[in-house]
């Protein structure tokens, strides 16, 4: 993904270790040790702590000359940069091991939320952008294999040379690092099931159905009906999709979330006096809720959007064939209102039969990062929202609700009034790109970061030679 950092071979002069390999937030201490194999030609050995974001933009060709021209932008925003002298040839007291390497301490302190808010820039999580589809002459998406955007937290060591103090560090480390801001919404505000599973297999489920839950009571509902045709000559028919969830400012990612779903069958317009249809029940197993990403890129003033479906490892949010808690409904027949073709509303009859499911969805894909909006200091912004697919044999059509449930995912970093963030349940798994160390001459989204001059350490933000 970071097309700007280049695998390579660890250099033999330098190696370097976080103390825990763990996930951090804000107010976390970052503590490690470089073992430095001193060289003559060394001058002086620095680490630094920074991070930032970096974000590509790339409209459709433009036009002019004899051939199109790429339009694309690159852009970067540094959020804190902060470094320590750990060695210099002047004053080298450390002592050496046998074989003549040094083990050298380093430590740094990420902002506080406090500091955060005082420096009115609230740290994003790490975040690996992926790619956006093909663009069009609207100047959406992205030719795809190009990379959107990312959020990345590092550990830099540099040892620097003498023979071209120009060119600074010759020999360096970039060890990414992996922060989360704490959660935003407590695991206590989640409700509790909505029906409990059954104790066993053989557990008998009640006749009907538990009462749908009402968004005066604290619930939420996503309703799309969806037009279905199950044959070449046979009317169109529709389905009616409901889905009931917590209404919450966002999900924690470390809990079950209940809901409520419920499918109606609708036939054609008929009248009661007709007989019913055999109509076709989705069964329970056939459908599918992924979890699909929303990029928000900005690059030089230009943004876009990109739906990634599948980015959270095409993670399922709730496995369906495994679900006991369901009812099916007996066919009946209804008049409802319906909306005609020129925007007026009319009293339709249809035959219908429902499908009622009740169980939990779970947002706990090891890839799945929290959510976080786009401020007026930032390049990205990210948001999930829940997909729903149900396929249908023979000529019928599937059907496919992209953005059926927009959520607002919560960090997994649980929040304490003692400490700033602290996270013990494991650790998230970012693609392999983004612990690929740097290597080679860096090109233009790289040269945006700005080393800060003098000496000195605290909280430094930088603005890229592209910042906002």
């Amino acid at each position: 993904m970071f097309s700007f950092l280049k695998p390579r071979e660890q250099p033999q002069l330098l190696t370097c270790s976080f103390d825990q390999n763990l996930v951090y937030s804000a107010g976390s201490e970052i503590t490690g040790v470089v073992h430095f194999k001193p060289d003559p030609t060394i001058t002086e050995l620095r680490v630094s702590m920074r991070g930032g974001q970096h974000s590509t933009y790339e409209g459709p060709p433009l036009s002019g000359g004899n051939r199109p021209m790429s339009d694309i932008r690159f852009d970067v925003a540094v959020y804190f940069h902060e470094f320590q002298l750990l060695w210099s040839k002047e004053n080298g007291s450390a002592l050496a091991s046998p074989d003549g390497s040094i083990d050298l301490r380093f430590r740094f302190k990420l902002p506080t939320m406090e500091q955060q808010r005082e420096d009115q820039i609230v740290l994003p999580p790490s975040f690996e952008g992926g790619t956006r589809p093909p663009a069009t002459s609207r100047g959406k998406g992205r030719i795809e294999g190009n990379q959107i955007g990312s959020t990345l937290y590092l550990i830099k060591v540099e040892a620097a040379r003498a023979s071209d103090p120009a060119k600074g560090a010759q020999e360096r480390l970039l060890l990414p690092f992996i922060y989360l801001p704490p959660e935003t919404v407590s695991s206590d505000l989640v409700p509790p099931p909505i029906f409990p599973p059954p104790a066993t297999a053989e557990s008998s489920l009640p006749i009907f159905p538990p009462p749908r839950p009402r968004d005066e009571d604290g619930w939420r509902t996503s309703r799309r009906v969806q037009v279905v045709k199950e044959g070449l000559l046979r009317k169109p028919g529709a389905l009616e999709i409901t889905l009931h969830t917590p209404d919450l400012p966002a999900f924690p990612t470390s809990h079950p979330i209940p809901f409520y779903l419920h499918l109606l069958v609708l036939s054609p317009p008929a009248l009661p006096t007709s007989p019913p249809p055999q109509l076709r029940i989705p069964s329970p197993s056939s459908i599918s809720l992924t979890l699909d990403r929303l990029v928000l890129a900005r690059a030089q003033g230009f943004q876009q959007v990109s739906l990634q479906q599948g980015a959270g490892d095409g993670l399922s949010v709730v496995d369906l064939s495994k679900e006991k808690r369901v009812w099916y409904g007996e066919i009946e027949y209804r008049e409802q209102e319906e909306e005609t073709s020129d925007g007026g509303r009319t009293l339709v009859g249809r035959w219908c039969r429902g499908v009622s499911i009740v169980g939990e969805m779970k947002f706990e894909g090891t890839s799945v990062g929290p959510s976080f909006t786009r401020g007026p200091k930032d390049l990205l912004g990210c948001s999930w929202t829940v997909s729903l697919h149900i396929p249908q044999k023979g000529v019928g059509t599937d059907v496919t609700l992209d953005k059926l449930l927009p959520v607002v995912l919560s960090s997994r970093v649980t929040r304490d009034e003692t400490t700033e963030g602290s996270w013990e349940g494991g650790r998230m798994e970012f693609p392999p790109s983004y612990f690929e160390a740097a290597g080679g001459r860096a090109p233009q989204p790289y040269t945006g970061w700005v080393e800060p001059g003098g000496g000195g350490g605290g909280l430094t933000r930088r603005r890229g030679a592209g910042g906002n």
